[in-house]
């Protein structure tokens, strides 16, 4: 059974040693805006905010157009969404901080000297900080799960966030390194109400989700091949 079980190991690690591997930062912004749904409606009109992504990638390239590309990442969510309370309107911005490691999985179609570029993958947020502003008046988030309504902060379901994030791209090849261009959709799964001690179906009552289009641009340079 030990000999099958390193058997099976060897054939899975055995592609990532004869794999091209690649590192570098990346750079970009999410058009990020918040998706609600609310038990017997009355949702706010949710907008569109733009934030900032940076950090770094890896390529592991397993075939000539296979690649399995996971990041560490800086990235702004939440959005603006604008409350409407017997006839009176009032703007709130969300901002929200999170340490963002999504793994894409990527095909390669080659076209002109490069490759057009499919990819999908899942997604883990960490949240790390932010703020809600409404009327003038600024709140600090925090991440937590449970809401106990003592807290001046806003309190926002997390730390941890799971999403999926799916889009295409366009691989330019450079010598040994490359330029890679990407844009694609974040579906965030997790609901940030958190829940309440004081209301146990607060979180059926009242969903709100990530969502974000993301353009980014890549610069990798090559380690080995």
């Amino acid at each position: 059974m030990k000999k099958f079980s390193l058997f099976i190991v060897a054939i899975l690690i055995a592609p990532m040693l004869r794999a091209q591997i690649a590192i570098g930062p990346q750079i970009g912004l999410n058009l990020a805006s918040n998706s609600y749904s609310y038990e017997g409606g009355g949702e706010p009109d949710a907008k569109m905010r733009l934030a900032p992504i940076f950090g770094a990638a890896l390529d592991v390239r397993l075939s000539e157009n296979f690649s399995i590309q996971p990041k560490l990442l800086f990235i702004g969510r939440g959005g603006k969404s604008e409350f409407t309370v017997l006839n009176n309107t009032t703007e709130v911005t969300t901002t929200l901080n999170y340490l963002s490691i999504p793994i894409d999985l990527i095909y390669g179609f080659n076209v002109g000297s490069g490759q057009l570029q499919v990819f999908a993958g899942p997604v883990i947020d960490i949240g790390v900080g932010g703020n809600v502003e409404a009327g003038g008046v600024d709140n600090s988030v925090k991440f937590k799960s449970e809401n106990d309504g003592t807290s001046q902060d806003a309190i926002v379901n997390g730390p941890l966030n799971f999403g999926l994030n799916f889009g295409l791209g366009y691989w330019i090849p450079m010598d040994n390194n490359a330029l890679q261009i990407s844009a694609g959709y974040f579906l965030g799964l997790t609901n940030l109400t958190p829940s309440s001690p004081n209301n146990s179906s607060a979180q059926d009552d009242q969903k709100v989700f990530n969502r974000g289009i993301e353009i980014k641009l890549a610069y990798l340079f090559g380690i080995s091949e």
